[in-house]
């Protein structure tokens, strides 16, 4: 099943975004642990360990440590916490597992983003494979259940059939700027014939996430413009 977002559904769940992007900004229970390589977010990591173990902020940064970069540490250590929080498993979507995914040009395909270095994660997908590639490729929001959830039917091979031979339903949105260019996609998967990823009320509520998880890529960590003046 594959369809487009139309405006209405847009605006009907903006109202979501508030608490999710207050909670995810600055709850104590959404973890700050970095999980990427960037300079700035690794200097932010030690910033943090040491203020965690002297219970004060040190009193001098490295000398090659310019305000930019703390900055951009501060704003990777939001953004981490931000994005864990909307890929978390709560809400009508409690029983999904998350992904967010990037493309990147050198391995041209899209690549799990903000999440841990474990070898039973998503490898990402092609272009145009999986619900994941093809809302990329398309630009549409697209829901896949029951045996097309692991079959050939998205073009997952022999190997990535057998791995997700379980999956009971998979969503695919693609995050937009507001000129709606594709900049991301997130996705959620389960095991749950009784889910509500196949409903309305799933829907929206990826939707919402989408959106929050799309001003964080733009507003926060600024990667992305919204491609209009």
């Amino acid at each position: 099943m594959i369809f487009g977002i139309g405006a209405g559904t847009l605006m009907a769940v903006t109202s979501a975004l508030v608490p999710w992007l207050r909670r995810a900004t600055f709850s104590p229970t959404s973890g700050l642990a970095i999980e990427t390589h960037d300079p700035q977010a690794i200097f932010a990591a030690e910033l943090l360990e040491e203020t965690t173990a002297t219970g004060q902020i040190p009193g001098s940064v490295p000398p090659n440590v310019d305000d930019d970069e703390l900055v951009g540490a501060a704003r990777v250590l939001a953004a981490d916490a931000a994005v864990t929080s909307l890929l978390s498993a709560h809400g009508p979507l409690a029983d999904c597992e998350w992904h967010l995914y990037l493309y990147d040009s050198d391995a041209d395909r899209l690549l799990p983003i903000f999440e841990p270095e474990d070898p039973d994660s998503s490898e990402g997908w092609m272009i145009g494979q999986g619900a994941t590639g093809m809302a990329y490729l398309r630009r549409e929001f697209v829901l896949v259940q029951g045996a097309e959830a692991s079959d050939s039917t998205y073009g997952l091979s022999p190997e990535q059939q057998a791995r997700y031979a379980d999956l009971y339903a998979v969503a695919a949105m693609p995050i937009q700027n507001n000129a709606g260019d594709v900049i991301a996609v997130v996705s959620a998967a389960t095991r749950n014939a009784s889910t509500e990823l196949t409903t309305e009320a799933g829907f929206q509520d990826l939707v919402a996430r989408a959106l929050g998880i799309g001003r964080v890529l733009i507003d926060l960590l600024r990667w992305f413009d919204d491609g209009v003046e």
